[in-house]
């Protein structure tokens, strides 16, 4: 079998005969006919293609209602559609789809792809991108490609090759149709301006309560019914403000009760590559061994220097030195979230036998836990207590660490303090995390100069059909 090749799992492809006695290769899945393909077929648009671009877009197609069934199946959601999925889709054609769990490949979406090189992949983008922008230009789908939402000009400008992200869809036609190649500014006016990506205030706590185990009922013990790991990571994120890739350096080491605040958790997070672990030595003795070396000899390497699922990146924060340890410590705000996070961890920590990785994070068959899983957890959390998992509405791990940011504000911490909280380098970087809600700026407009007399213009009425009524209780 050819690499590229893949055995369809949610479909079949079969040949028909139309009207006109010419043969038609359709998509065909449990529900019957693929209608929206066939109408893709029989568009004036797609007119005196030749049967091998046919053959490659049922291919491609193929490949999108394949993924689309499976994820849907595997996470229990509506099948996706939009930019983001259109990413992972790249990302599963290029990479495949299997995972290391506990050094065992796995595929959690029961696919079994290989990865493809860069022109199939390119191919097969290119062909579903165009059939995503049909479906939107004629069932009025969201856009599957982002750069479909471009003007046409700037969809022709923004074609791409085998490199890049999203094909404009015009694969094996080697021409442009009407479409000229214009030169164009994206954006060409000045920033936009919307409301902070963060977690609505005063949710964080439901949201720990809706990382619900399948399964869950009421009236089961706390952890058989929640995921403590992940309410934890919600925690280092929400109520300390930790950047995504964070919490997963963490080793168990790390978290111990705060000798200064009894019961309330201390957690320093680790440079992970020349940070030091203390480890035993002769004679009963401690000393510091640098992690990326504690690392080797347990046959793992730092989590920002691999790749693949278990990578977590590491921004350079501003780091404590101390000695040979190199971490910064967590600043809990409100404070009783980290009396939580000590009560999760010990109940956490005591469950299951013997570790065998340092990191505090593991998933259910004990191998590093993922940013990748916990993403999902958090997405189907958002869910449950009513927020769309998107940047706009907050429900992201980024979300997370702005709800962190503007509750700092709210209780007045300067913008100094608040980047010392968020360990931002640069003050000014900080500003993007506690810019104010227009809602918020459109209250205190309003508290600062209430509607309480008209506009007078010297030789006009000083009352005119238009001037507002005085509010009841006001005088003018």
């Amino acid at each position: 079998m050819h690499p590229n090749a893949v055995t369809p799992s949610h479909h079949v492809a079969m040949n028909f005969r139309d009207g006109a006695g010419r043969s038609v290769r359709l998509i065909v899945t449990e529900g019957g006919i693929l209608r929206e393909f066939l109408d893709y077929w029989e568009a004036p648009s797609n007119c005196g293609y030749s049967l091998s671009w046919w053959r490659k877009a049922v291919q491609a197609i193929g490949l999108l209602v394949d993924h689309r069934a499976a994820t849907q199946a595997a996470t229990g959601l509506p099948a996706p559609w939009g930019p983001h999925y259109l990413q992972t889709l790249k990302m599963h054609l290029r990479h495949g789809t299997f995972v290391e769990v506990d050094k065992v490949l796995a595929c959690p979406l029961g696919l079994h792809w290989q990865g493809r090189g860069e022109r199939a992949v390119w191919e097969a983008m290119s062909h579903i991108t165009r059939f995503g922008d049909f479906c939107t230009e004629r069932y009025g789908w969201p856009w599957l490609n982002p750069y479909a939402m471009l003007p046409v000009p700037g969809r022709t400008w923004r074609r791409t090759g085998p490199d890049g992200a999203f094909p404009r869809g015009d694969a094996g036609r080697g021409r442009l149709d009407n479409e000229r190649v214009v030169p164009i500014r994206i954006g060409g006016g000045g920033p936009a301006y919307g409301d902070p990506p963060a977690f609505p205030a005063g949710r964080l706590d439901d949201l720990l309560g809706a990382f619900l185990r399948r399964g869950a009922r009421e009236g089961q013990p706390r952890e058989t019914r929640l995921h403590l790991r992940d309410m934890m990571i919600a925690v280092l994120q929400g109520a300390a403000g930790l950047r995504c890739s964070e919490p997963f350096h963490i080793y168990v080491g790390d978290v111990e009760e705060d000798p200064t605040q009894p019961g309330v958790a201390r957690v320093r997070v680790h440079d992970p590559v020349d940070s030091a672990v203390p480890c035993p030595g002769p004679g009963g003795t401690w000393h510091p061994v640098r992690r990326a070396d504690f690392l080797q000899g347990q046959s793992y390497v730092p989590r920002n220097q691999t790749h693949g699922g278990t990578r977590a990146g590491w921004k350079s924060p501003i780091v404590k030195q101390d000695g040979r340890y190199r971490y910064f410590e967590v600043q809990w705000y409100p404070i009783r979230y980290g009396v939580l996070f000590l009560d999760l961890y010990r109940e956490y920590t005591a469950r299951g036998g013997a570790r065998s990785s340092p990191y505090l994070f593991l998933n259910d068959a004990g191998s590093p836990y993922t940013i990748r899983q916990y993403e999902k957890k958090l997405k189907l959390a958002c869910l449950r207590v009513g927020v769309e998992p998107t940047k706009a509405a907050g429900g992201t791990t980024h979300g997370l660490r702005h709800h962190y940011a503007q509750g700092l504000k709210a209780a007045g911490l300067s913008e100094s303090a608040i980047a010392a909280c968020l360990n931002q380098s640069d003050e000014r970087s900080a500003e993007t995390y506690t810019r104010p809600f227009m809602a918020d700026v459109a209250r205190q407009l309003r508290d600062v100069d209430p509607l309480t007399a008209n506009v007078v213009i010297p030789g006009l009425s000083s009352r005119s059909a238009h001037a507002p009524r005085a509010r009841a209780g006001e005088t003018r």
